[in-house]
């Protein structure tokens, strides 16, 4: 059986002025990818291990690594979880460790470390980035990572506890209007589109380390969510890729990815108050992601005729860490706000302090 990293291939058609998403049937599918200026490109065979001259790369976050070390021992991760490459082991040599599968280990807390190990990494191998996974907390249009380091670590029972706190409705509510507004602003402790310019422009040719066909997937809470979602994941690729193979995928809904998603990152977001009741009050008890998992939406980020631009895909059960940009066939979810509730508009007041979902932290609006 194929290693669950290995999804299947993404099939991109133009179908009503958009582009559309469908799978292949098996590894032997000959078929191509259709960018909507009409340029074929063959497909890329699904491999459990990279190529010659590249390697693909786990990166987890300092915390939420210290999440999968305590999952890990109380539910087993087994040796084809996707999570598997996330548990940080606690003493490592250069923030790198073996994360299994072909897969390298990146640990950071900040996005300098994040950015500098990856390129003297590619350095050191004499190889390129084939594939890049995330893992981390989000919020729309940036990653809850300092730019530089804090030093501010949390305990690793204290980010599995904070993992399984609900998310209440007011703390939706303001992620969503954050998410509507497309003012460009700082927020303490995260690192959104101004920090990742800077950080990627002071690494010198930080784009020639990824390969022609690179995929880079953010495992992380609503990071690709409407108008902010849209330009970071647009201005991502941009910044890292060069290809027209390549992608970059953010999830609109909240992420889901402890033990019991050995797949991939699933989705969760509120639809009802009586739906909201419940889940709320089965999760911190029975601390299983899978109980509540929902079809999530998928962010694409794709370059077509040399201009970067992004496609929503609904109706995913996962996104999946491997190779190919995205597994399940898709219906495209128009470029609209995702959730139109009467208590949000692009109008709401952008509030001063969000709470970060899965933690116990709070960011705050630097003016």
């Amino acid at each position: 059986m194929q290693n669950r990293r290995t999804s299947k291939l993404l099939l991109l058609t133009t179908l009503l002025a958009l582009p559309f998403f469908a799978i292949a049937g098996d590894a032997n599918w000959t078929g191509g990818i259709a960018l909507p200026g009409g340029t074929e490109l063959k497909p890329v065979p699904p491999a459990p291990q990279p190529h010659e001259n590249e390697i693909m790369i786990d990166a987890t976050e300092a915390g939420v690594g210290g999440f999968h070390r305590v999952d890990n021992k109380i539910h087993p991760y087994g040796a084809d979880n996707v999570w598997r490459g996330h548990i940080v082991p606690p003493q490592i040599k250069d923030n790198i460790f073996d994360a299994g599968n072909g897969f390298i280990g990146v640990r950071f807390e900040s996005l300098e470390e994040l950015f500098k190990t990856l390129a003297a990494l590619a350095k050191k191998r004499q190889a390129k980035i084939a594939v890049l996974n995330i893992n981390s907390h989000g919020i729309p249009g940036c990653l809850f990572v300092p730019k530089s380091s804090s030093g501010d670590m949390t305990d690793d029972m204290e980010s599995y506890n904070t993992y399984y706190t609900p998310v209440g409705k007011s703390d939706i509510m303001q992620l969503r209007a954050m998410a509507q507004s497309t003012s460009q602003q700082h927020w303490s402790g995260a690192s959104c589109e101004p920090e990742f310019r800077a950080v990627i422009a002071a690494i010198p040719d930080m784009k020639s380390y990824f390969t022609a066909d690179a995929q880079i997937h953010i495992q992380a809470c609503v990071v690709g969510l409407d108008a902010r979602g849209k330009r970071f994941t647009e201005t991502l690729a941009e910044l890292l890729l060069d290809g027209d193979k390549a992608a970059v995928q953010t999830s609109v809904n909240f992420g889901l990815g402890d033990w019991s998603m050995p797949e991939g990152l699933g989705f969760w977001d509120y639809q009802n108050d009586e739906q909201m009741k419940k889940d709320s009050a089965i999760y911190p008890v029975n601390r299983k992601d899978r109980e509540l998992m929902q079809k999530g939406t998928i962010r694409l980020a794709y370059r077509d005729k040399g201009r970067w631009t992004s496609a929503l895909v609904g109706n995913q059960d996962f996104m999946y860490a491997g190779r190919a940009p995205l597994a399940p066939a898709g219906n495209i979810v128009q470029e609209k706000a995702q959730f139109e509730l009467a208590s949000v508009s692009a109008d709401s007041p952008l509030p001063d302090r969000i709470r970060v979902p899965g933690t116990n932290k709070f960011i705050k609006r630097i003016k």
